[in-house]
């Protein structure tokens, strides 16, 4: 008897209780977690155009040879003259444009691209000594009484760069280094002019003091050299992208050139860039 009252209690308790959730449905699932957005994607095609300026250094120690050679030429003491000469290293600077066609690859928060780049400017630089007199000797027994004076003028037109650029992507926001090889177009104008006149020099045989006895008249000479053409360089740089859309970017950008060769001046060149560009 009392076997038989405790189940009919327990049937009591557990049928409303299952036919409530009957009623009421499957409970709902746990909601899903909100994904956050992917980050930005750096990789394909990029066509950049930026403004720039640049300034530096123009050594143009190299033009003094050459153009105290044509200045004096077929003369023993011309080497001797040519030392008198002296261009200096005159501040260069200019502004310009350039455009960049590029493609970068991306691993992760990892972005390495390549770019080819093509940048014109007008950064001129400009010196000039003298006039300067000196008895400069070309031996122990020759002399050159020498009056100098000159200018020059170098001027880097435009230059190319072929770069590799390594970044690290923080969403929106690419900071980047470059290590790239370059190719400018660097012109420079010489001017030597003057006068010189040889002295042989020697021991008096009476006194035996020296002496110094003209060997020549005065000699005038004018002139000038010009180089022009591409030289290669190199050109190291650091810089930031900031995506404005997803397919437009901004850009700010400093970028270290080297141009020079044996018969140029040699050009140390800091260009800042600045601009905006497309992604595909």
């Amino acid at each position: 008897m009392r076997r038989s009252l405790a189940l009919a209690l327990l049937t009591l308790t557990v049928v409303p209780s299952e036919a409530a959730d009957y009623l009421r449905g499957p409970l709902p699932e746990p909601a899903a977690r909100v994904s956050e957005p992917p980050a930005y994607d750096w990789s394909g095609f990029t066509i950049t155009g930026m403004g720039l300026y640049g300034t530096g250094k123009a050594d143009q120690s190299r033009l003094a040879n050459n153009t105290a050679m044509s200045a004096f030429p077929d003369l023993g003491g011309t080497s001797a003259i040519a030392s008198l000469a002296n261009f200096g290293r005159p501040n260069l600077r200019g502004n310009g444009f350039s455009v960049a066609v590029g493609y970068n690859t991306m691993w992760d928060d990892v972005v390495v691209g390549v770019e080819a780049e093509y940048s014109r400017m007008g950064g001129t630089g400009t010196s000039s000594f003298g006039p300067i007199t000196r008895n400069v000797y070309s031996d122990t027994s020759n002399s050159w009484d020498t009056t100098l004076s000159g200018e020059a003028r170098t001027r880097v037109r435009d230059y190319m760069v072929g770069r590799m650029k390594v970044g690290a992507a923080y969403d929106r926001f690419l900071p980047f280094v470059t290590l790239g090889v370059a190719a400018g177009r660097v012109t420079s104008n010489a001017h030597v002019y003057g006068t010189t006149q040889q002295y042989y020099n020697d021991l008096d045989p009476t006194t035996s003091l020296p002496r110094s006895t003209a060997a020549s008249g005065v000699i005038v000479g004018d002139g000038r050299t010009k180089t022009g053409s591409y030289t290669w360089g190199y050109a190291l740089g650091l810089g930031m992208d900031v995506a404005i859309t997803d397919n437009i970017f901004l850009r700010g950008q400093y970028e270290y050139l080297g141009f020079g060769s044996n018969n140029n001046a040699h050009v140390g060149l800091n260009t800042f860039k600045g601009g905006a560009g497309v992604k595909f």
